[in-house]
This record gives C-alpha cells, structure tokens and sequence, in this order.
C-alpha cells in the first residue's frame, strides 16, 4: 500500500505499524523522534500497534541540537 512520509509516496506492507515503517526507514535511534499521522501526533507507546492506512500522510520530526 501507500503512505506519504514528509510529502514523498512510500510503498510499505500492508498492515504495516508506525514501528515497523520506522525500521524500515533504517534510523538509528528513535530518540528525539516524533510522529503524526493525518496531522495527529501519535504517542511514542502508541507505535507499536498504530496500523497505518493506504494513502496516510505520515510526518517524522527528528530533533536535532545546534544553533
């Protein structure tokens, strides 16, 4: 199925959890890492069983320090 991570289509499995599209993305922590799906954020605890739908627009927003 579909899903849109950051504005860009991404084939992902169906019955696919936030969890499982964030490991497939291969990040390397999922420190300072937040979630929305549909424009709601979606709860760290809550990602493991959160299935996604085709055609969610998903947002991940990676923390960063600096200035």
């Amino acid at each position: 199925m579909h899903v849109y991570i950051n504005n860009k289509p991404q084939e992902v499995a169906e019955h696919c959890t936030i969890m499982q599209l964030l490991q497939t993305l291969a990040l390397s922590s999922f420190n300072g890492i937040a979630v929305a799906v549909n424009n709601r954020v979606v709860r760290r605890d809550q990602w493991p069983d959160y299935m996604l739908s085709g055609t969610d627009q998903v947002t991940v927003i990676t923390a960063s320090q600096g200035g």
